[in-house]
């Protein structure tokens, strides 16, 4: 399947985070973003594993450390947060 598990996010550097799941079967997978829960308007793709694969990771820059963002994993055009929402996060949390 393509149901992302194992989902782990790393601060990187002051703006940015690392996001890296897994999959039981290759998939192709990457991340919707945003500030508002609701709009989820920026992209961040996984620039290691381009096509389909068991192990994802994806690289959000530019972030506020202040603010708070969510995200979602769209795995093979299916969204994937936790209990069907967003996941919250903010770099000053990480």
């Amino acid at each position: 399947g393509c149901t992302p598990y194992n989902i782990d996010i790393v601060k990187q550097e002051t703006s940015s985070v690392k996001v890296s799941w897994e999959t039981k079967d290759k998939c192709s997978a990457y991340v919707l973003y945003g500030e508002d829960i609701s709009t989820l308007d920026m992209v961040a793709v996984d620039l290691v594993n381009e096509t389909s694969s068991k192990h994802h990771s994806v690289i959000i820059e530019r972030l506020v450390s202040s603010k708070e963002y969510y995200f979602s994993i769209v795995s093979d055009d299916i969204n994937y947060g936790k209990d069907g929402l967003p996941i919250r996060f903010s770099i000053s949390s990480l």
